[in-house]
């Protein structure tokens, strides 16, 4: 099960305000865009991914009261011997 294989996951929201150059021929946009990053051990298959994907996106429409266009899920896999707390390897 996905949830008991993950140690941690570390979950970073930002708010990004886009602007167009004008010069462009483009109206000024500013959107919401939660960037929400998930650091996990390597290994879990793209199925599973998307469906961590699609659950946070979810989440994030709900809670933050955003549009699903503009949330953005990004997986950070790094190797168990890279993971540390308090000094000690996990």
């Amino acid at each position: 099960m996905l949830r008991n294989s993950v140690r941690k996951i570390y979950v970073d929201l930002r708010t990004y305000n886009l602007e167009v150059p004008k010069d462009k021929f483009c109206r000024r946009v500013s959107h919401d865009m939660p960037l929400v990053t998930v650091a996990m051990y390597p290994g879990r298959t793209k199925q599973q991914k998307e469906e961590l994907a699609m659950a946070i996106t979810e989440a994030a429409v709900k809670i933050l009261n955003t549009e699903r266009r503009h949330v953005i899920v990004t997986f950070d896999e790094r190797p168990k011997e890279n993971w540390y707390q308090a000094g000690e390897p996990l």
